[in-house]
């Protein structure tokens, strides 16, 4: 496992994943069919965008959350569904890491670092004008804007491999 793990974390699969991650980003522009509200997501659905999460979650250079609303997307469901939704699913990931870190670092003696308490407040000053933009861009069906950026930045890691 922590060689597959080494072998995700270079330069060379992180460039690739990005360049993955914008054609998915891209791929929503002509993706037009939303039907299904709130109301109608299935479970399948939910088990499909989670799905999408995960593998994001372990390769770097696969957006999370542009993974979660292109999948959602694809499957038919409205922007602001699929936008809700991977918001949801964000909160388990985040406070599981948290949690995870916290436990680590207590356990190790450490104590927590007066630092994570303002980096989280910064986060969260930061964090919360990003999020109204990105539900700006996602009702306005503008999420294939990311891939230029993600094929940008893969641009730049291929000039520095």
């Amino acid at each position: 496992m922590k060689v597959l793990a080494e072998k995700l974390l270079g330069i060379k699969p992180v460039v690739s994943f990005l360049f993955m991650t914008g054609l998915l980003l891209f791929a929503t522009k002509i993706r037009s069919r939303q039907t299904k509200g709130i109301l109608e997501m299935r479970f399948l659905d939910a088990i499909i965008i989670s799905t999408f999460q995960g593998i994001a979650a372990i390769a770097h250079g696969i957006s999370r959350s542009g993974s979660c609303l292109s999948s959602g997307l694809f499957l038919g469901l409205k922007r602001e569904t699929v936008f809700d939704f991977a918001f949801l699913l964000s909160f388990p990931a985040i406070i599981g890491a948290t949690l995870l870190k916290a436990k680590d670092m207590l356990e190790a003696g450490e104590g927590i670092p007066s630092g994570y308490f303002i980096g989280a407040g910064v986060a969260f000053v930061f964090g919360l004008p990003s999020l109204f933009l990105l539900a700006k861009i996602v009702q306005r069906g503008k999420v294939h804007y990311f891939a230029y950026y993600c094929w940008a930045v893969g641009l730049l890691g291929l000039c520095l491999i």
